[in-house]
């Protein structure tokens, strides 16, 4: 895990062993499996980002704090809706940037997807989801390779693909 990543996890906090503490007690108070809300994945995430800014000796630049912020972790939305569809087979997710995409064959399951909130590219040949308001600013038109590039993207593992043991 790079130090960038494992800013976003904590939430970016300044580069003292204070305010990291700070941030892993919030986010381990957040994610704790014992809480109403817990997740165990989330907090294997969050007790090692607390381990790799440890061994940075609480020194970062001001360039991987501000890169943090575009390598935040999965929203608690996300994974509840990749995983209500996961199951499905033949299909395929990934996170490129913030935003969630499926593609592969979503047409037996597209009413689902419209239900629960995802949208259709024509263009690029997929689903995706996005929480919050969003407003393109260019009339560039991307496909989800060239996203892959400037965001960067996380492959979701179905349960096609854990059943295989891929």
């Amino acid at each position: 895990m790079r130090i960038s990543e494992a800013l976003g996890i904590l939430g970016n906090p300044r580069p003292d062993i204070e305010a990291v503490k700070k941030a892993y007690k919030e986010k381990a108070k957040q994610y704790h499996p014992d809480t109403l809300n817990g997740n165990l994945d989330m907090m294997v995430l969050v007790n090692l980002a607390y381990e790799v800014l440890k061994q940075s000796n609480f020194t970062w630049t001001d360039t991987e704090s501000r890169t943090s912020q575009d390598s935040a972790p999965l929203t608690e939305t996300i994974t509840n809706l990749w995983n209500s569809i996961k199951h499905y087979k033949g299909i395929h997710g990934e996170i490129i940037g913030i935003w969630l995409w499926v593609s592969g064959n979503t047409y037996p399951i597209r009413d689902k997807l419209k239900e629960t909130g995802f949208r259709y590219s024509h263009f690029k040949q997929a689903w995706y989801f996005h929480e919050g308001d969003y407003w393109k600013r260019s009339k560039r038109k991307l496909n989800l390779q060239d996203l892959r590039g400037i965001w960067g993207n996380q492959d979701l593992e179905t349960e096609e693909a854990q059943e295989l043991g891929v």
